[in-house]
């Protein structure tokens, strides 16, 4: 995956979008239109390419791109970001916490897990467990800090499954659903 990929919805946002009354299935106050997805699939595809290059693509004008770009990222719908391949960094000790927390402890849970340098990810699930963590560690070393400093300090936890990851198959994140 190269750099400037796109990433539709983010929870590494600081605030949720609001809620939408209307019920849209987005959340977010829109619906995306065809010509909003042929433009979200554009990106995708190489987030960093040229808006008349898109418009010429879609038969549109550029203004229109630059306009439904910014309207998608004000709507946090749009995120455009540089993806870097932790493994080429030499961060090879990629974790996928399952946690199951009291409920009183979920959101202080929470709130420490994504304060955390290592984590990547934290969101929370329904089912066996509540709260779903990926991690990053650069060695085993601060991989076992982490797990035996770090989250002996929640309070809480009534159980974790822990899952390393050996080897990876595919890292992408190209959402076919825009097709």
């Amino acid at each position: 995956m190269g750099v400037g990929k796109l990433l539709v919805s983010s929870s590494h946002d600081p605030a949720p979008p609001p809620a939408d009354p209307s019920g849209n299935p987005n959340g977010n106050g829109f619906t995306l239109d065809d010509v909003d997805r042929k433009i979200l699939l554009e990106l995708q595809n190489d987030g960093r390419r040229a808006f008349r290059d898109i418009a010429r693509q879609l038969d549109i004008s550029e203004a229109t791109v630059r306009w439904r770009v910014k309207r998608l990222r004000d709507a946090r719908v749009l995120q455009i970001l540089g993806y870097v391949d932790p493994r080429a960094l030499g961060y090879g000790s990629m974790m996928v916490l399952l946690i199951k927390v009291t409920p009183t402890a979920h959101a202080r849970a929470v709130e420490e897990l994504t304060s955390w340098r290592e984590t990547t990810w934290v969101s929370t699930t329904v089912g066996r467990t509540n709260i779903y963590v990926q991690m990053l560690c650069k060695d085993s070393e601060s991989l076992y800090h982490v797990l035996s400093a770090s989250l002996g300090e929640i309070d809480g936890i009534i159980d974790i499954e822990m899952l390393q990851e050996v080897k990876v198959h595919k890292a992408e994140y190209l959402y076919t659903v825009l097709d």
